[in-house]
C-alpha cells in the first residue's frame, strides 16, 4: 500500500504527496501532525469548488476570535512542511495545492469503482481504521463547525456503505462461504452494513454464523428472518439457491463451536442406544 501511494494517480493525475484519512490522519513520509490542519487540506481535496478564506475560517475556527489568523497559520503549516514553491492562499480551489495531494479515501473509491476485482486493495485500505478518527464529534473538542462535522459523518458513511456493497457482492458469489469474508471484515473493522443489512443477514445465516447473534443484540432485534426467507432473498438477489449449512452455536470469546446438525445426530444416537437397549431387556422376559 505505501509503494503505491508513493506514486499515485487519479483519473491520471499525478500526485506528490499522499494524505491517509482513514485510521491516522497523516501526510506519508511526514513528520507533521497538526490534524486540524491536515483535516483542512483533506477538505480540499476531497469537497469540490473553490472556498474562500472567509469561508474556511468559519468551518474550522468557528466562534474564534481571530480565526482567520487561525486559518493563516494552518496554511502557513501546511505549506511549510510541504514545501509549497506557492504560499499565497487567498481562494483556494482544487487547481491549487490540492491536486497534487491524493487521499487513501480516493483510492478506496475507485478501487470499490473497479467492483470485486479490487476487493484485496479494498479491504487492505478499508481496514486501516475509520474514516478521520481522531475526531470525536460528539464532545466537539476540535470545535469544529457543524457543517464540518457533518461532513466528516457523510464521508465515513459513505465509505462503509461503497466497501460494504462490494464485499456483499463477492460474499454473494462464494455461496455457503460468503459469511467467512463478512466475518473478516467485520472481525477487523467492526462495522456492519446497516444499509443492506437484510442480505448481509441471510448471507450469514445460510453459513451458520455466530454474526447473526452479534446483529441481533447491537440492532436489538428479536429475530430478522427465518430460513426460508433468508433463502427466499438471497435467490432473488444472486439468482441461484444455496444450500443451508448447520447453524452454529458460537461463543467467540471462549472458543467454543457446536454445529447443531452434529448436536442432533449425537441425541438421536443416544436415542437409538436407549430404544435397543429396552429391545434387549424386553426380549428377556419370559411371557406367561
Amino acid at each position: 500500500f505505501t509503494n503505491a501511494l508513493k506514486s499515485s494517480t487519479i483519473k491520471g493525475v499525478m500526485a506528490r504527496y499522499s494524505l491517509e484519512c482513514l485510521g491516522s490522519l497523516k501526510v506519508q513520509n511526514s513528520q507533521f501532525n497538526g490534524k486540524k490542519a491536515l483535516l483542512l487540506l483533506a477538505y480540499l481535496v476531497l469537497e469540490p469548488g473553490a472556498k474562500t478564506s472567509n469561508e474556511l475560517s468559519e468551518l474550522f475556527f468557528p466562534g474564534v476570535l481571530n480565526s482567520k489568523g487561525r486559518l493563516s497559520d494552518a496554511k502557513w503549516k501546511l505549506n511549510h512542511h510541504l514545501d509549497s514553491a506557492n504560499n499565497e492562499f487567498e481562494i483556494v480551489t482544487r487547481d491549487y495545492r490540492t491536486r497534487e495531494v491524493i487521499t487513501d479515501v480516493q483510492l478506496l473509491m475507485e478501487a470499490c469503482d473497479k467492483g470485486v476485482s479490487e476487493l484485496e486493495t479494498i479491504k487492505t485500505l478499508f481496514c486501516k481504521g475509520e474514516c478521520f478518527k481522531e475526531f470525536k464529534l460528539g464532545q466537539n473538542e476540535d470545535e469544529l463547525s457543524e457543517e464540518v462535522r457533518e461532513w466528516i459523518l457523510v464521508w465515513r458513511e459513505k465509505v462503509n456503505v461503497r466497501v460494504w456493497d462490494v464485499v456483499l457482492l463477492a460474499a454473494g458469489n462464494l455461496g455457503d462461504e460468503g459469511h467467512l469474508l463478512i466475518e473478516e471484515v467485520y472481525e477487523t473493522t467492526k462495522t456492519l452494513p446497516e444499509h443492506d443489512i437484510d442480505y448481509c443477514y441471510a448471507l450469514l445465516k445460510v453459513g451458520g454464523s455466530y454474526l447473526t447473534e452479534i446483529i441481533k443484540d447491537r440492532l436489538d432485534l428479536e429475530s430478522l428472518m427465518s430460513e426460508e426467507e433468508a433463502q427466499v432473498l438471497l435467490e432473488e438477489r444472486n439468482g441461484k439457491r444455496i444450500d443451508f449449512v448447520g447453524v452454529q452455536d458460537v461463543t467467540r470469546d471462549s472458543g467454543d463451536f457446536v454445529n447443531d446438525e452434529a448436536t442432533t445426530t449425537t441425541t438421536n444416537h443416544a436415542e437409538v442406544g436407549e430404544d435397543s437397549s429396552r429391545a434387549e431387556k424386553n426380549s428377556n422376559v419370559n411371557p406367561e
